[in-house]
């Protein structure tokens, strides 16, 4: 994802799932990477799918969801 972006960098941070890039050369670099070493395709992909697994599930969601109507007086 682009470093710019805070938010899809703080889920690459979080899930440890991604890379980061800031310019075309950084971005090129990274995709020579990800094609020499298919065990960090693997292991980012795992990693990423663990991620919205834990973190977007439905139960998780309807819990953050309460909590934040709770937290401004709606419930």
């Amino acid at each position: 994802v682009h470093s710019k972006c805070k938010v899809t960098a703080g889920h690459c941070l979080r899930s440890n799932g991604g890379l980061m890039f800031g310019d075309f050369y950084q971005f090129n670099e990274i995709l020579d990477l990800l094609m020499e070493q298919p065990q960090l395709c693997q292991a980012m992909a795992e990693n990423g799918r663990r991620y919205v697994q834990t973190e977007y599930n439905w139960n998780t969601v309807l819990d953050r969801f309460e909590s934040a109507m709770k937290k401004f007086g709606f419930l």
